[in-house]
């Protein structure tokens, strides 16, 4: 018995714990962080200090457990089951398909769209929940007899990345497999790359020239899978021709007249001016996507854009009131600063605007688009303007908002190492 710190007394209850196979081979206070899963690291040492003992006898907490050790401790009872409750696994339909399997490994074969683990977005239908249900149903895993272990794989694989994963069947296999992968003598990674398109000589030019996967990601953009935009709908109703027809600047006719080819009721196209708007749409998500022009504007856009904040209230008080009307140039934000306009922004205080230098911007585009001055020219200004401010301006602005971020994170760190530092070298107080 003892007295809590609200005066109140509970009963400490002794527990006793069995080693079992897939136990033996931890380290004594490695295995009681798994087993009090949801117990603070301050408390499972303290336990470890204060009357934890190994076959009755006290243990350090590097001590290796062996099959067959019995460790006794003890805990309030009214915590045991909060504090060793592990979490719950979740059956899942099988999407897997079986590669090899013996008594110790399982290797699978992961489709894609599949999870290995769970994220934020997935806990249920994952890869590991599906084999963990697998075993289950061979009888070969028993979560309720396991006090530590789960089958877990030994490599993983990303959600859309299809190909082999390879599980531990039981604590030593996922031991040994764990050790082969770190060797990479006997077992080996093979990605293979299935790419569509072609890879032009300038193109692998970019990409070896590419220094950051921002610039890559550019490269990337115009390859890579779209959800359903209204460009691919304008592309749907058949409007690319005439897409092409007004980007390529040499046409001299009437526009409109031109567009009247291409109404159709059946898709959608009820006169002139959806035909045009369509191809309006085309042309735009072309222009957002060209590399060049994403890294000029972003890089005028570091050069000459504005960080500028606002009270959401201005009546309410916070420790964000020196930001309520705030601006400053981007490439002079010190690193603090950001970090606390975006805990402002978080905590619905402030409200946060990138503002770019539009008018350099479209003057750029507009010379870099437009070669000759027709019927067209008017249309493409439109486009130019369009395509900026929806498609371009908001992804670059996430963007330089994400590497001020990580940039200012990085330093925060620094600062906090260095203070640590100084901190944990003074000289101990004398007694």
């Amino acid at each position: 018995m003892y007295n809590d710190a609200a005066g109140g007394v509970d009963k400490r209850i002794m527990v006793k714990v069995e080693i079992g196979s897939n136990d033996a081979g931890q380290r004594l206070d490695r295995f009681l962080r798994k087993y009090l899963k949801r117990a603070p690291l301050s408390a499972v040492y303290k336990i470890i200090r204060k009357d934890l003992k190994v076959n009755g006898k006290r243990a350090k907490e590097d001590t290796v457990l062996e099959e067959g050790d019995v460790l006794t401790f003890y805990v309030e009872e009214n915590r045991i089951r909060e504090l060793t409750r592990q979490p719950v696994k979740h059956r899942a339909k099988r999407q897997f398909t079986i590669v090899y399997e013996d008594e110790n490994v399982l290797s699978v074969n992961k489709p894609k769209g599949l999870l290995t683990h769970g994220d934020s977005s997935e806990k249920k239908n994952t890869l590991m929940n599906q084999v963990c249900g697998y075993l289950q149903d061979r009888g070969e895993f028993d979560p309720s007899g396991e006090k530590t272990f789960t089958p877990s794989p030994v490599n993983r694989l990303d959600r859309n990345t299809t190909g082999l994963v390879i599980f531990g069947k039981n604590a030593e296999a996922l031991r040994q497999l764990t050790k082969l992968i770190r060797l990479r003598e006997y077992i080996s990674k093979y990605y293979l790359t299935i790419a569509a398109g072609k890879l032009t000589e300038e193109l692998h030019k970019q990409i070896l020239e590419a220094e950051t996967m921002v610039l890559l990601e550019d490269l990337y953009r115009p390859y890579k899978p779209k959800r359903r935009t209204r460009a691919t709908i304008a592309k749907e109703k058949g409007l690319e021709p005439l897409a092409e027809l007004i980007f390529a600047q040499e046409f001299n006719g009437d526009l409109f007249e031109e567009a009247k080819k291409y109404i159709d009721e059946e898709k959608e196209v009820k006169t002139a001016e959806d035909a045009v708007a369509g191809a309006k749409d085309i042309i735009a998500e072309q222009i957002s996507d060209v590399a060049d022009y994403r890294t000029e504007i972003r890089s005028m856009t570091e050069e000459k854009g504005v960080l500028t904040t606002a009270a959401k209230d201005e009546n309410v008080q916070s420790v964000y009131e020196m930001y309520y009307d705030f601006s400053e140039a981007v490439k002079k934000l010190p690193g603090h600063r950001i970090l606390a306009i975006n805990r402002g922004e978080k905590e619905k205080f402030l409200t946060v605007k990138l503002v770019a230098p539009e008018e350099d911007i479209i003057r750029y585009l507009e010379k870099q688009i437009i070669k000759a001055d027709n019927v067209t020219t008017p249309v493409l200004k439109e486009v130019i303007d369009d395509s900026y401010h929806r498609l371009i301006s908001p992804s670059i602005e996430n963007e330089i908002r994400s590497e001020l971020k990580e940039q200012a994170e990085d330093a925060a760190i620094v600062v906090f190492g260095k203070n640590c530092k100084q901190l944990l070298m003074q000289p101990p107080i004398a007694d």
